[in-house]
């Protein structure tokens, strides 16, 4: 009987800071789970020893933000599509279910499907894609950490603001900060923009709130009390009458971005003087 899985490729936009790791995003883990729950075989390419680990951009409203691949060996490739749109679908209902006012986008371009035992590669939507057209989703790829890795080698032009504030979860440095950890999380002490763009969609309210991203080291399920990343519980479903809440116990940071919506409402953006930056 031939072999049947699905191999998704692991991504780590922040290769220049955690060169170590191994990573996908939390919503690629959710909806590897929802695949192995459909009874599928998934595995992660490349398949090395390093231990699995996970994403996590808080105040993140768009889908599939990073490129997404999937290989498929001896499954039909309309089957994994539903599967995908159905995960979707139901990831933008509960989203307008919780934030009403949000919008949450979904980047489907960066879906790239590559049915290995069929030849062909597509996009969630069903359209066929060229051999040349995953090679420059893979260069973007290979861009994005490239250029992470030189933002995180930029030295701040202010002394006393050591740590970058960058623009939407991207690897553009938008002003600089000076931030200190206590029992409550993160605090920004000062902070100034040195964008233009960027300020003046703070001072219009387009930019509202700080948001973090990090690497997931330790991480629990509510459900099972087992770790988050190997179990195929996804936070946010109901398990005889129980939700499932994935705990983050230990984690770190790998940047400070300024969003529109932080997932935080607490962490809203004060101008002490909107003539000063």
């Amino acid at each position: 009987m031939a072999m049947s899985k699905i191999e998704v490729k692991t991504f780590n936009p922040f290769v220049g800071k955690f060169s170590e790791d191994k990573v996908i995003t939390h919503e690629t883990l959710a909806l590897v789970k929802t695949l192995r729950n459909k009874g599928f075989e998934v595995e992660f390419i490349p398949d090395d020893s390093r231990e699995l680990k996970y994403l996590f951009r808080k105040g993140d409203f768009t889908l599939f933000q990073d490129p997404f691949f999937l290989f498929l060996i001896g499954i039909p490739t309309t089957i994994v599509i539903n599967v995908i749109n159905e995960f979707i679908k139901k990831k933008l209902e509960k989203s307008k279910e919780k934030n009403p006012t949000f919008e949450t986008n979904v980047n489907t371009d960066n879906v790239i499907i590559n049915n290995i035992s069929g030849n062909e590669i597509v996009s969630i939507d069903g359209k066929t894609l060229s051999q040349n057209s995953l090679v420059r989703k893979e260069n973007e790829v290979q861009k994005v950490a490239n250029e992470f890795h030189d933002s995180f080698k930029a030295n701040s032009p202010h002394p006393e603001l050591p740590v970058p504030i960058f623009l939407e979860h991207t690897s553009k440095i938008i002003g600089w900060a000076d931030i200190s950890i206590n029992d409550e999380g993160i605090v920004i002490e000062s902070c100034t923009i040195d964008d233009p763009e960027s300020w003046k969609r703070i001072k219009n309210s387009e930019l509202r709130g700080a948001s973090i991203s990090g690497i997931a080291d330790k991480t629990t399920c509510s459900i099972c009390e087992k770790d988050y990343v190997s179990c195929n519980h996804v936070s946010g479903e109901i398990y005889n009458n129980k939700m499932c809440v994935n705990y983050i116990v230990k984690a770190r940071l790998a940047e400070i971005s300024l969003v529109k919506h932080p997932a935080n409402s607490e962490c809203v953006i004060d101008i002490l003087n909107k003539n000063k930056k």
